[in-house]
């Protein structure tokens, strides 16, 4: 990653038809909650993220105000969300991020997805 703002780091499209199959569309079938976001990296470098909605519109800038912190007991940079960013079935968000420095991250999302039973049942199969 370089240091910096890296636009377009995450983008989230439940609105898509576009998957092989209509059972695996996420259009009118899934919702989304993130929770936390994770830099799986040994030295984590995220400091602040911002979520856009469909329209480009950004929704404010969330700060990783622990980032020197020691990580978890599994090694694992973990930082909440607070509100947690809900992501309606049909919505397109942007996720940018703003690294301290360049070098490896390995940013994860985490969080919880909602489906419909068809669109969970395909997923199995």
């Amino acid at each position: 990653m370089t240091a910096g703002w890296n636009t377009s780091q995450f983008n989230i499209n439940l609105n898509t038809s576009t998957a092989g199959s209509t059972c695996l569309s996420p259009q009118n079938r899934v919702a989304i909650i993130i929770l936390a976001i994770a830099d799986l990296a040994s030295a984590p470098k995220i400091t602040e993220i911002q979520f856009k909605d469909q329209a480009g519109v950004p929704l404010g800038v969330k700060p990783i105000p622990l980032i020197h912190s020691p990580p978890t007991q599994a090694g694992l940079g973990l930082w909440e969300l607070n509100p947690a960013i809900f992501m309606p079935k049909n919505a397109l968000t942007t996720i940018d991020i703003n690294f301290e420095s360049a070098g490896a991250s390995i940013p994860q999302l985490i969080g919880a997805q909602f489906v419909t039973r068809e669109y969970a049942t395909a997923e199995n199969t």
